[in-house]
């Protein structure tokens, strides 16, 4: 009967890999309060889908993140724009053009400086010189 209460404690504990953290960002800059929920659902899924170890890069697509989060295609570019404006996230490149095709984002990870993380900076470079001409 002991045996009973220690196994339903062991299957709520946090597993290693089975949870993902969340960027500061969301909560102490006051984005969440400031996002519509069509834009928060579509942040945790990059979030979920980050490769933190490429400096919060994500490569999704539109269709992609309207399968994980029930969100409407065309709201799904509008979260898209709110979280860019928001400075949640980057867009490093775009799709190919064709239907389905993924885009390059980055989670931005500041800290209370607002300082982006190096990573960032040497990635956004080329995408800025090529807009300028």
């Amino acid at each position: 009967m002991s045996d009973a209460p220690q196994q339903a404690e062991s299957r709520n504990l946090l597993k290693p890999g089975k949870w993902s953290a969340l960027p500061n960002i969301l909560v102490d800059g006051g984005a969440v309060k400031n996002i519509r929920a069509a834009a928060l659902r579509c942040y945790l899924a990059m979030v979920r889908k980050a490769r933190w170890r490429k400096g919060g890069k994500v490569i999704i697509s539109q269709p992609e993140l309207n399968k994980l989060t029930g969100v409407a295609l065309r709201t799904v570019r509008a979260a898209i724009d709110e979280l860019e404006t928001s400075n949640l996230i980057v867009r490093l490149s775009r799709g190919g053009g064709r239907k389905g095709d993924a885009a390059v984002y980055q989670v931005v990870v500041q800290d209370e400086n607002r300082q982006r993380l190096p990573q960032l900076d040497g990635l956004r470079r080329p995408m800025q010189c090529r807009q300028q001409k």
